[in-house]
């Protein structure tokens, strides 16, 4: 008669860990003669806040025995009880006359945090059904999941007290987009708004043998996937200064299906305003002023005055009137290239000594906010909407620290 066995989890590296005991008893008596010692795991999940021990409430487990014809555990679901006290409704051990073992998990499952996905495991293969993150270009990936997985392979001979060691890593890539004016007191840079567009919206999961062309075994496949938009509209208009400022971030940071997508491309001897070839960019809902000292302005054009200081409204572009409600879209074209478990930092620079305000991009498509999308006369698509592009960086770095691996300046 089966009985519950406990999965405890203990904490380790000051990250999280678990020990995962699987008891067993049973009354088949094949089974009793061929069983060995009892399966433990050993887990750990790379470190990120958005999966953490106290919102792991359950997680699924798969193991294939050598010579089995079917999973010897096949998406057996781990229950948080409380604490670290985790339970099976069944438990096993390994058999006797079994040299070999292969191990997956995934979540979490369950709960506010677990995701929902179809599993297809067999000793052959293993893939999952196809992942779209939310799309959002309201709240951004508020609603997105951290989907975590792991895979091992193990002898009976390289467990000693069939204890095996279970690492969790991140599938997706999480996308932050940050901000800063690098233009003094003399220019005033607000952002109502940031998306990324054109990312592709959805890919299969398999694990793969091959870790070195596929890291952590993990193999996306993005056939069939679609461009989408994600991102925010902020609640309070952020002015920008020389401190990064969080446009898509926190709660908002996205977690995005890895992939290679190229950026968008503009031919402006083409059209009367140019044409563009569909890529990723960066896209924002901004304001550009530029400030002078005096309540006079010698030249043309409209200005707005206060007790010191004079304000020009340099974006969006306005001959007539100083509007200070005005707004425009402009674009950061970006090529992506993001890995699983990958934390992808992107920092614009505005109005800098070699940095702008970005180039006109195509008029976005419905559900965004109002703003001006028009390209002036005289311009085009690509454009700079001022002297020069935005400037920025991307930093990589793993979940699993806070350190950038790598820095990738990009203009």
């Amino acid at each position: 008669m089966d009985k519950k066995a406990k999965l405890t989890l203990k904490p380790w590296l000051a990250v999280f860990a678990s020990a995962v005991i699987l008891a067993s008893c049973s009354a088949d008596t094949a089974e009793e003669v061929n069983r060995g010692n009892e399966i433990s795991f050993s887990t750990n999940v790379s470190r990120a806040t958005e999966t953490t021990l106290n919102n792991l409430q359950e997680f699924k487990v798969y193991a294939d025995a050598e010579g089995y014809p079917t999973l010897f555990i096949n998406g057996e679901t781990a229950k948080k009880q409380s604490g670290t006290d985790y339970r099976f409704d069944k438990s096993y051990f390994w058999p006797s006359d079994v040299e070999y073992m292969s191990f997956w998990a995934y979540g979490p499952i369950g709960g506010d945090n677990g995701i929902t996905i179809d599993a297809e495991f067999s000793g052959v293969s293993q893939s999952f059904s196809a992942y779209a993150p939310e799309v959002n270009i309201r709240i951004g990936g508020t609603n997105h999941k951290d989907f975590v997985a792991a895979y091992t392979r193990k002898s009976h001979s390289e467990a000693p007290g069939m204890n095996i060691p279970l690492t969790f890593h991140h599938t997706l890539s999480q996308i932050i987009v940050r901000a800063k004016s690098a233009g003094g007191d003399s220019h005033i840079v607000k952002v109502k708004g940031a998306w990324i567009v054109n990312a592709k919206n959805s890919g299969i999961l398999s694990f793969n043998e091959n870790v070195d062309k596929y890291p952590n075994h993990m193999q996306w496949d993005l056939t069939g996937a679609q461009a989408a938009s994600y991102g925010v509209v902020l609640s309070d208009v952020v002015r920008l200064n020389n401190t990064e400022a969080s446009l898509i971030d926190g709660t908002t940071s996205l977690m995005l299906v890895p992939q290679t997508t190229d950026k968008i491309t503009f031919d402006r001897n083409s059209g009367t305003q140019g044409t563009y070839t569909q890529g990723a960019y960066i896209l924002l809902l901004c304001r550009v002023e530029a400030k002078h000292e005096g309540t006079d302005h010698p030249g043309s054009g409209p200005i707005f005055t206060d007790d010191k200081y004079h304000y020009h409204q340099l974006f969006p572009f306005n001959e007539n009137a100083f509007v200070s409600e005005q707004y425009g879209y402009t674009c950061v074209p970006i090529d992506i290239n993001w890995e699983p478990g990958k934390k992808y930092i992107y920092t614009l620079e505005f109005c800098g000594k070699n940095s702008g305000a970005g180039v006109y991009p195509p008029k976005p498509g419905d559900g965004f906010p109002d703003g001006v999308s028009d390209v002036p006369e005289k311009k085009k698509y690509g454009d700079a909407v001022l002297d020069n592009p935005i400037r920025f960086t991307v930093d990589v770095a793993d979940w699993s620290t806070d350190d950038p691996s790598s820095d990738v300046p990009m203009n």
